[in-house]
């Protein structure tokens, strides 16, 4: 598998061109900034909270914080967030998930009583029902994750089965409709829809594409964007085998992000493999240009603990505002694939395109979130949209200080946070307090499909779950306090 060179290998420097020759080049400098977006590694996390977003209560244990847990809410949490905090685990949860599934209905009942019923909202409507009523009874927000999705590395699926996953995306939509009516989210892995060999073969077909035709990155995606309905138009070097794979995928996630709009459905475009990024990107752009006009339907995934995260989001911001005039949409995560990346850099001997260290990737984190907050300061007409996909305290302060000082108010409508189900509660509880939009991202399925999408993401999110030491400890003060200990 070869990746860019000029964060990888030479293959994709054309494609890094497009997308990072331009950026927005306005004056910002009358607009302060007094959060320095880099990570304070000299302060402490004291210093941290007095000096950003102090009214944010996050980090300090308040009885009434954790109330919405039953007693045994909290246990299960307690036992499950603690077992996550072993390397050992988290690195082998896919083999003893599957190790666990030998033992047959005892050992499926062990795993919903524990992993399921803490990180999934449910395999049922009544279920998952029960579960959005008492995301909204907390002010929080339903985003959806489908457990579809497919590796690089997996047999390629039929036809049938990306048929089959969009219609079980189409349902999906409609639950997500029915059950949560202010701004739902639903997110959508591409690999559900189309081989991901397909989105690796096509990345490298765009790059090659843009060397020959010396075209714009708006230039491109505006092409692709009308072989939706007109598929002999698509002029990129594939095989006849990779354009239908390509073309019938591009246009299942069309008609799946128009029939969340009509339902009033918003859809993310999750991020997946570096090798594939160019292709994922441009499916979510194209999908902006054709569905943003009015409002952020649709929108990506941007990896903070990518080099390339900073420009990638100022071309981005560029060739959706200002070249194609439509609405910006996105959300910032950290990333999920890091080891395997670098893995796969120093198999293949090329540089890694993820940051070297952790702190690299907070800086990263926190300039990716600035550029988004400055651009929609300077575009107030404007209807982009940023969601901040954080577990990191300090990066949600960073971000939430920015918004007062770019005069972004707490429940403007362009911005929202995130985290994920069943975790960082002491984080999301403190934000809808002071009216902050926040999301919860909750898987939905059944325990067969959904346990192994855990394990992937438990794998993929070590740091998440093994540092989840300060939720323990506001767990521990919350069942102290009612055994009075």
């Amino acid at each position: 598998m070869r990746l860019c060179k000029k964060v990888c290998n030479p293959l994709f420097a054309p494609w890094n061109r497009a997308l990072f020759c331009t950026s927005t080049a306005a004056n910002h400098s009358k607009i302060p900034l007094k959060a320095e977006f880099v990570t304070p590694t000299s302060a402490s996390i004291g210093q941290i909270r007095n000096q950003f977003a102090s009214w944010i209560a996050i980090g300090s244990y308040k009885p009434g914080l954790l109330s919405h847990l039953s007693t045994p809410d909290i246990m299960r949490a307690l036992f499950v967030l603690r077992t996550c905090s072993y390397d050992f685990v988290v690195s082998r949860s896919i083999q003893l998930f599957n190790i666990s599934t030998k033992f047959g209905p005892l050992g499926e009942w062990g795993l919903r009583k524990t992993f399921f019923n803490q990180f999934v909202g449910g395999d049922t409507l009544p279920g998952m029902k029960l579960t959005v009523e008492s995301m909204q009874r907390r002010g929080l927000v339903l985003m959806v994750a489908p457990v579809l999705e497919e590796d690089i590395e997996d047999e390629q699926s039929s036809q049938k089965t990306y048929d089959d996953n969009l219609q079980s995306l189409l349902n999906l939509a409609n639950m997500t409709s029915a059950l949560e009516k202010k701004k739902p989210i639903i997110q959508l892995k591409p690999t559900a829809i189309m081989p991901a060999i397909t989105l690796e073969k096509v990345s490298k077909a765009m790059t090659q594409y843009l060397e020959d035709k010396k075209v714009t990155h708006a230039t491109l995606i505006s092409q692709l964007a009308n072989c939706i309905e007109h598929p002999k138009n698509l002029e990129l070097k594939l095989s006849n085998e990779d354009k239908s794979q390509f073309l019938d995928g591009l246009q299942r996630a069309d008609v799946f992000v128009k029939h969340c709009r009509d339902l009033k459905v918003h859809v993310l475009v999750d991020a997946e493999f570096y090798s594939c990024k160019p292709a994922i990107s441009a499916i979510a752009l194209i999908l902006m240009a054709r569905h943003n006009g009015d409002y952020h339907h649709v929108g990506n995934t941007i990896q903070a603990y990518l080099k390339d995260a900073v420009q990638t989001i100022e071309s981005e911001l560029k060739t959706v505002t200002e070249d194609i005039g439509v609405n910006w949409y996105g959300k910032i995560v950290r990333g999920a694939y890091m080891d395997r990346e670098r893995y796969l850099a120093d198999k293949n001997g090329y540089i890694s395109p993820v940051c070297d260290t952790y702190e690299a990737t907070n800086i990263s984190y926190n300039k990716a979130v600035k550029t988004v907050l400055k651009n929609l300061s300077q575009n107030p007409k404007k209807k982009s949209h940023l969601l901040v996909a954080s577990h990191n305290e300090v990066s949600i302060r960073l971000a939430a200080q920015a918004m007062k000082d770019y005069e972004i108010s707490a429940n403007d409508d362009r911005v929202s946070f995130a985290q994920i189900y069943g975790m960082a509660d002491y984080l999301s509880t403190p934000l809808v307090s002071k009216n902050y939009h926040v999301y919860k991202s909750t898987p939905y399925g059944p325990i067969v499909k959904v346990l192994p999408y855990l394990a992937r993401r438990a794998s993929e999110n070590r740091s998440v779950m093994m540092g989840a030491r300060e939720e323990r400890d506001m767990l521990w003060k919350e069942l102290k306090m009612r055994f009075k200990m």
